[in-house]
């Protein structure tokens, strides 16, 4: 019963006198990372439309939708990296002032979230519509190019 008891009280010890450090970085890590592989879809779009010697068949698609669908792997990635921040904060006496850094993380990450809907969809609408037969769209590649490089 003694070591239970004793047992007991050293790992009570052991969590509050030395817990783990706080996983805030590794978090704040994989939003930039899921943000620059948003950039870079947005970059490839551009990239990839309005080619004068390419006119896709009706059921083929741009390259860079491969790139659009791989956002969806990150997704879960991200979150729970936030989540363990959170339970790595919430858990630790000491790391109590990071909550509102990690709280500006996890806000960070709800809209890159948004952003990377916003940017498959984008992504998907290009391909349906430029590089394709018949009547080209309203706004011209090279235009809807240079505005894609200039919002990544």
């Amino acid at each position: 019963m003694a070591d239970v008891v004793i047992g007991g009280i050293i790992g009570v010890i052991a969590v509050f006198v030395a817990p783990p450090r706080p996983k805030v970085a590794e978090a704040r890590t994989a939003v930039d990372a899921y943000l620059a592989d948003i950039a870079a879809l947005l970059r490839t779009v551009a990239d990839g439309i309005g080619r004068p010697d390419v006119v896709l068949p009706p059921r083929a698609r741009h390259p860079f939708i491969s790139d659009a669908r791989a956002l969806l792997g990150h997704v879960g990635k991200v979150a729970d990296a936030v989540a363990e921040g959170m339970e790595s904060v919430r858990f630790n006496p000491r790391a109590r002032s990071l909550q509102g850094e990690l709280g500006d993380v996890a806000k960070r990450r709800l809209w890159a979230t948004v952003l990377a809907t916003q940017a498959r969809a984008l992504a998907g609408s290009a391909d349906r519509l430029y590089d394709r037969e018949g009547t080209p769209p309203a706004l011209p590649a090279a235009s809807l190019s240079v505005l894609l490089h200039d919002l990544a």
